[in-house]
């Protein structure tokens, strides 16, 4: 009688390896998630670097500072919220779409002035509406410069419509852009710091040695093959989904 034949040693072709591997990338995740702790060790098994990771999860989920609740409860909260508006926003084209916004907001407003109609409230409403749901989009990533961009060219050509519709430039028209674009400006500095690209970040907080035990050297090493297993299916994944 023949011996049964183990599972490790079945050979497979180069299509059944690529259509296992895709179906078990494909698989998804359990609904537990994954903790911080378990995703940077396997950043570290795939040579991330920590300090990229460490900011990717700040801008992400907002990591917590040690002794702040009352600041880590409000951080949590803006990244929430910047999460449900982001999507209602395109990710390309976002300066030339609030723009138009702004040109529809300004011309609206000051053509329904002509009719004596008080559109300046819902509008104005409207207009920081869409300036304060840009903070929170951009902030997720902190594209301070991108956001500013953006804010400028809303509230000018808003001013722009305004004054072209209603024909003249008012005292009111200017404080109003003059006052909103500049509380924007210093809510864009406090909630994103320095520009993205060559600025200071706020400081993230180090990886505790716990968070780090899968990498030193007296790791279980049951842990280890388990975790290795698992950096190896997302080195795979990040392939298939740049391919």
């Amino acid at each position: 009688m023949q011996n049964e034949q183990s599972s490790d040693d079945v050979v497979l072709s180069d299509a059944q390896m690529r259509k296992v591997i895709d179906r078990a990338t494909r698989e998804p995740p359990p609904s537990s998630g994954i903790t911080v702790a378990e995703l940077r060790r396997i950043a570290a098994e795939l040579d991330i670097d920590p300090i990229s990771l460490e900011r990717a999860l700040d801008e992400v989920i907002g990591l917590p500072v040690t002794g702040q609740p009352i600041r880590n409860w409000f951080r949590r909260q803006l990244t929430k919220i910047g999460h449900l508006v982001d999507p209602f926003l395109p990710n390309k084209g976002r300066l030339i779409g609030g723009a138009l916004f702004g040109s529809v907001a300004g011309w609206l407003n000051a053509f329904l002035m002509t009719f004596a109609i008080q559109s300046h409230y819902p509008i104005a409403i409207a207009m920081l509406g869409f300036t304060l749901a840009n903070l929170l989009s951009r902030r997720l990533e902190r594209r301070l410069l991108r956001f500013l961009a953006e804010t400028y060219a809303t509230w000018a050509v808003y001013a722009a419509f305004w004054a072209g519709t209603y024909g003249s430039v008012t005292e009111d028209l200017v404080l109003w852009v003059g006052l909103w674009t500049s509380v924007a400006t210093i809510l864009g500095w406090l909630l994103m710091g320095a520009p993205s690209g060559g600025g200071a970040h706020p400081a993230l907080p180090a990886p505790s040695s716990e968070d780090n035990g899968g990498i030193s050297g007296e790791a279980n090493p049951t842990s280890r093959t388990n975790l290795s297993q698992r950096a190896l299916k997302w080195a795979v994944a990040l392939q298939l989904s740049r391919a």
